[in-house]
């Protein structure tokens, strides 16, 4: 089953208010007296404010160059707390010669009683030596130090949100003193900004100056040992050979590459010419293609273009014919010659071509062996040549950065501007008499509410019906206001004032029981508490009393054998009673009494046995109640408290239901729980709780109000 969580209304706050009022008053009351004496025996203190715009340089002091600086969300509250030292108080002490003026601005009071100042002497913390350090070790603290030490009381500096500016303030006895201290306050407060920045960058300087020195050692002895390392090796132009050597490389390599292809292209036609017949040389295309051969060809075909013409004019014995065919003939033999020429050419090509290959192979060979060579050898060049330039940059920095600093070391890294001086205050600032009691009603307020809240957290008692239902989880049955004894009798209140609110309260109880079983009134109901004093006793005659007013005939029966009580409540005598019908020593119409009160009768205690629990355990007590249950509608029977006793326990098992009888600020809710438990594991029905003695008044406007309806509606 999912457990709804309850919602929580304005108007349970404010009932816990009313339920502690007084606590919200006392509260309320004494902050505002304290404040209102505080206020008016309080010395007057008057404060000086000014304003300080503070922020982070942005400019380059050496190029005059601006530069985002990103928003340190630190910096103000660093600012802050150098504004707030010591150090820059004993500026203002030494700027104003305090150590000497201060008098004058305080001269000695008479040193008559005073109740403020008893008090402060009173609680005031002893002081000890305090010790200052300085280049020759510990000192006592100069006057100015201790005057400035105790100034800092009076300084208050806090950051205006979302901006740059600080508002300091200045609080003494003196106005023109809180003035004039806190106009100085900005002077001594960029003096000890540029103090620090000075000491920082000698110190700086120095701490350079020093490594620079040994950077520069650093590096000669580098140089040095490059130097060394080249002559050792023979090396003078080692930067321009590594250059040049991956181009020289790079071009044998091309030039080789060409060679080959030559090479491989002279011995593919070389190839050709041995594997074709002398007379198809001329159709090889390397041979084809040349000026020569081509000139002597055309020559040819010429020569038989004519030997055609002429032959359709003369016979082939024709001078004429046998002329051009021997111009033919010469030129088919130069034809043949030339084919020879060439082919002797490219196999001269072929032969240089080869050897060109051998020669720039070996050049690429020799070439790389070289450069291994020297890449071994600037491979320590470079380590050594590394070295000196990372120390030459280091050097370097250093030197710059030396210069810098000298340079810059009177400027501030922090921009400082007075936004409005402080002006003599007129009126104390510590005796607003309308805004220290306004504060105080809140602080009261607020504190009284708080402290109710507290204490009603700490409250693990039961206060109402609703809160014990909903704390405990065991039913509320009935809730009963609290019965002024002075007026009424709680124990007869049914009886006594039938018509009284406490009186209709038990008889909403009596509803409650009537409509607990299909059948109305449960047969028997053991009625107990958890400790003694919680009302089990008077709602036992209050129930019975209103049962018997609805027309039942009703039972009481006294069964707390070792504190009985309700007959001296009737004045009857106590015997014989209950422990004699359960031992035997009597008949039920021997114990039984009239209380005076129609329906209602009274079974005693009887004779206190020496074992109560063993007597109430019996069978027997079971068989007296259910036979008492056939001439009674009802038995309520009053027992012992639940807690560290089994008699009420043993007396559920004997009857039909029970209720626990709660009493409001005493019933713990944990104890309600605890015995709501041990009655579950008993096996009993346990009916519910009856809610007792509930302050109205105390408890809060809502049951208040209602009790006051109620009550003026019967008047």
């Amino acid at each position: 089953m999912q457990n709804e969580e309850t919602e929580i209304h304005l108007r349970d706050y404010l009932r816990v208010i009313s339920k502690r009022k007084q606590i919200v008053a006392v509260f309320f009351l004494t902050t505002l007296v304290v404040v209102l004496i505080g206020t008016l025996v309080s010395t007057p203190l008057y404060t000086a404010t000014l304003r300080l715009k503070v922020e982070q340089k942005n400019e380059d002091p050496l190029n005059n160059i601006y530069r985002y600086i990103r928003q340190d969300p630190e910096f103000i509250n660093s600012q802050i707390q150098i504004l707030s030292s010591q150090s820059v108080m004993e500026k203002v002490v030494a700027m104003l010669n305090l150590v000497e003026t201060y008098p004058h601005y305080f001269p000695e009071k008479n040193r008559g009683f005073s109740i403020v100042g008893f008090l402060k002497g009173l609680f005031a913390i002893p002081e000890h030596p305090v010790l200052s350090q300085d280049a020759q070790g510990p000192r006592p603290m100069s006057p100015a130090e201790r005057l400035a030490k105790g100034m800092l009381e009076g300084l208050e500096v806090e950051h205006i949100r979302d901006s740059q500016i600080l508002e300091v303030s200045y609080t003494s006895e003196n106005p023109a003193f809180s003035t004039l201290v806190c106009n100085t306050i900005p002077r001594a407060y960029i003096e000890q900004l540029l103090e620090m920045k000075m000491k920082n960058s000698e110190y700086t300087i120095d701490w350079m100056k020093k490594k620079a020195a040994s950077e520069r050692k650093k590096l000669e002895k580098s140089e040095h040992s490059l130097q060394d390392y080249l002559t050792a090796q023979d090396i003078v132009t080692i930067e321009n050979r590594i250059a040049i050597i991956p181009e020289k490389l790079s071009q044998i390599s091309s030039e080789l590459t060409k060679a080959e292809t030559k090479m491989e292209e002279l011995e593919s036609v070389i190839d050709q010419i041995n594997r074709i017949p002398k007379d198809e040389l001329e159709t090889i295309p390397a041979i084809a293609s040349e000026g020569s051969l081509q000139a002597i060809r055309s020559q040819i075909r010429e020569a038989e273009q004519k030997i055609m013409t002429l032959s359709q004019k003369y016979g082939p014995k024709h001078p004429v014919r046998i002329q051009a065919q021997n111009t033919l003939n010469e030129l088919n033999a130069k034809k043949a010659a030339e084919i020879q020429t060439i082919v002797q050419r490219i196999k001269n090509d072929f032969q240089l071509a080869v050897a060109n290959y051998k020669n720039l192979k070996q050049q690429l060979e020799n070439t790389k062996a070289e450069a291994a060579r020297l890449n071994e050898k600037s491979i320590q060049y470079n380590i050594l040549k590394r070295e000196i330039d990372t120390k030459k940059e280091l050097y370097n920095a250093l030197v710059a950065r030396i210069k810098e600093q000298t340079l810059t070391r009177q400027f501030r890294d922090v921009d400082v501007y007075v936004v409005g001086e402080a002006k003599l205050p007129e009126q104390p600032s510590n005796q607003n008499l309308p805004r220290n009691l306004l504060l105080a009603m809140v602080l009261g307020c607020m504190g009284g509410v708080g402290s109710a809240f507290f204490l009603e957290y700490l409250d693990n008692t039961i206060s109402t019906a609703e809160d014990a239902e909903e704390k405990t989880g065991v039913p509320a049955i009935a809730a009963i206001p609290l019965i002024d004894s002075e007026e009424k009798d709680p124990h007869t209140v049914v009886i006594d004032h039938p018509a009284s609110p406490e009186a209709e309260a038990y008889k909403a109880a009596r509803t409650a029981l009537s409509l607990s079983t299909p059948s109305g009134y449960p047969g028997s109901i053991v009625v107990t508490s958890i400790y003694p004093g919680e009302g089990k006793t008077v709602t036992s005659i209050n129930l019975g009393a209103a049962i018997a007013q609805a027309e039942r005939r009703v039972l009481l029966i006294d069964s707390d054998m070792r504190k009985p009580s309700l007959h001296n409540i009737f004045d009857t005598d106590s015997k014989p009673g209950f422990s004699e019908l359960l031992t035997g020593q009597c008949e039920p119409a021997d114990a039984i009494r009239e209380t005076g009160t129609a329906g209602l009768d009274l079974l005693p205690c009887g004779e206190k046995p020496p074992n109560p629990s063993d007597l109430l355990s019996s069978s027997r007590a079971k068989e007296i109640i259910n036979s008492l249950g056939k001439t009674y509608d009802v038995i309520i029977i009053d027992t012992p408290p639940l807690a560290n006793l089994s008699d009420a326990l043993a007396l559920t098992l004997c009857t039909d239901r029970t209720i626990v009888v709660t009493r409001s600020k005493k019933t713990r809710y944990e104890d309600v729980k605890r015995e709501a438990k041990r009655l579950g594991e008993a096996g009993n029905k346990l009916l519910g709780q009856v809610v007792n003695a509930i302050d109205l008044e105390r408890e809060g406007y809502y049951y208040y109000g209602s009790y006051h309806r109620y009550t003026e509606y019967y008047s």
